[in-house]
């Protein structure tokens, strides 16, 4: 799914003067947001669990069968903005730019 170059930039702002596309710093900076986004998600749907060695550990969801439907509307939403995050470094590459990735933009969440 191609990035629009006008989401978020109403008068061409980080558009490239000569080539037509979006410069490396928009393309950043959007993944930035999205990524940003997920991790949001993800830190409302997860707890932390902390194992009988004292180690902690993060991306379970308790299964409670009230709640069932809300968690899996903010999953959907999380593989979306992964989506989103994957396509525009994608289109970013193929303009010769290479995106630092969010480890967001890979997690699983987990059940417990």
């Amino acid at each position: 799914m191609p990035v629009n170059p006008s989401y978020g930039n109403p008068n061409g702002a980080g558009q490239s003067s000569n080539s037509g596309h979006m410069s490396q710093e928009w393309y950043q900076n959007t993944y930035n947001r999205y990524a940003n986004q997920a991790a949001d998600i993800y830190n409302s749907i997860t707890t932390k669990l902390v194992d009988s060695n004292g180690n902690t550990t993060r991306g379970y969801v308790y299964r409670r069968q009230d709640s069932q439907v809300a968690i899996q509307g903010m999953i959907q939403n999380l593989r979306k903005v992964q989506r989103d995050m994957r396509d525009l470094r994608q289109e970013a590459s193929r303009y010769g730019y290479r995106l630092s990735s969010s480890t967001y933009e890979t997690i699983d969440v987990k059940y417990y």
